[in-house]
């Protein structure tokens, strides 16, 4: 099955991303930009996690988020992966307590390394706003995006991370809620 691991963001963030997302989807075509319900902080993705390795990876995130105490991240300044002149992805950075979410990171990544899972890419937090589907130069969303620089859309106290299941669709991908792992039993 496909599926991710990630830090849910609080319901009045996620407003405040969409209004961003709304102006921003007014400027030029060709993104896919990412819907409310689905704005997340992906910590880890899976291609394919085989029902037999479920029961290894429910336990490894048991044990971390055990051992993980609950920190601040803020939601703060804007990019853009990819070249200025044809982005990929556009996105909000992520502040705060970068050290603790680190170390979150980390800790998942050495118990899923035991179990022979890699990482699909370098950790590099961030919110995903869109996708450049059209391939071609959105000048003015980096130029908007530049001003925003310094812009915090809010903070989230991370308690939890969740394990979602991924469906592809014609209309976008579906996010199941798979367990939740709360924060700070041993931490």
């Amino acid at each position: 099955m496909r599926a991710f691991l990630a830090i849910e963001i609080d319901d009045s963030i996620k407003n405040t991303i969409s209004k961003l997302v709304d102006k921003l989807s007014s400027f030029e075509e060709g993104i896919s930009w990412v819907k409310k319900e689905a704005m997340h902080l992906t910590l880890w993705f899976f291609e394919d996690l085989k029902e037999e390795e479920l029961e290894y990876v429910i336990k490894i995130l048991e044990n971390v988020s055990d051992e993980t105490k609950p920190f601040e991240i803020e939601i703060k300044g804007t990019g853009f992966f990819g070249k200025r002149d044809f982005p990929k992805v556009f996105y909000l950075s992520i502040q705060g307590e970068k050290k603790s979410l680190r170390e979150l990171y980390d800790k998942i990544e050495n118990g899923f390394k035991k179990i022979g899972f890699m990482p699909d890419k370098p950790f590099n937090p961030h919110l995903t706003l869109g996708r450049n589907k059209s391939g071609g130069s959105k000048r003015k969303i980096v130029s908007f995006l530049n001003d925003l620089n310094d812009y915090s859309v809010g903070k989230e106290q991370v308690k939890n991370i969740t394990l979602f299941k991924s469906e592809l669709q014609k209309s976008g991908a579906i996010h199941t809620p798979l367990r939740s792992f709360s924060f700070g039993v041993k931490g």
